[in-house]
């Protein structure tokens, strides 16, 4: 489940569906993008409350796993801890395109990036990858989480749990291996 500024304010009732549909896993973060501010961070909070008042009370709390409540996230990091949080770097989301090109995650895409950025691809199911694909794939295949991260982001006192996506990364700064803080708020 994915959050968004528009949205912010259903959290409670989504849950509680999918609660009442049978999940019982329910991963969930805040999109990456521009738009949060502390007052949305408010309304998390507070939706948040009203679902683990409801998970203490109906005896579920030991029975529903949710993201934003796992007592392993939202704590500090070792700096051993370095392996880059999105799977968009690890080879373990490819998209192919119409043309056949390869890129590590369908938001390297042209048709993912809003015109801000080209394609990152870095192969082709017809050819052998060119220089400039290959390069992509080192720069994605290298990207950790020192590496993109500032020291406020690498040292920050919440930073288990904290996501980001380096696609978005690419479509905001034109590389993935600089990271969006956005969502710094609402953690």
């Amino acid at each position: 489940m994915t959050f968004s500024p528009n949205n912010i304010n259903y959290i409670y009732d989504a849950i509680l569906n999918l609660i009442n549909i049978n999940y019982e896993i329910i991963p969930c973060n805040c999109v990456f993008e521009q738009g949060w501010n502390y007052s949305h961070a408010s309304i998390l909070y507070y939706e948040l409350k009203r679902i683990a008042d409801y998970l203490i009370y109906n005896n579920l709390y030991n029975k529903i796993n949710i993201r934003f409540f796992d007592e392993n996230n939202f704590i500090p990091m070792s700096e051993d801890e370095n392996n880059n949080w999105c799977g968009g770097t690890d080879l373990k989301t490819l998209a192919i395109d119409y043309k056949g090109k390869i890129y590590p995650c369908i938001r390297y895409m042209e048709s993912s990036l809003n015109g801000r950025q080209t394609g990152l691809s870095i192969g082709t199911i017809f050819n052998k990858s060119t220089q400039e694909e290959k390069e992509n794939l080192q720069l994605v295949s290298n990207i950790t989480r020192r590496s993109q991260s500032t020291d406020e982001c690498f040292y920050c006192s919440i930073a288990k749990g904290c996501s980001w996506c380096s696609g978005y990364n690419y479509e905001e700064f034109g590389t993935p291996n600089k990271r969006v803080t956005y969502i710094c708020c609402m953690h």
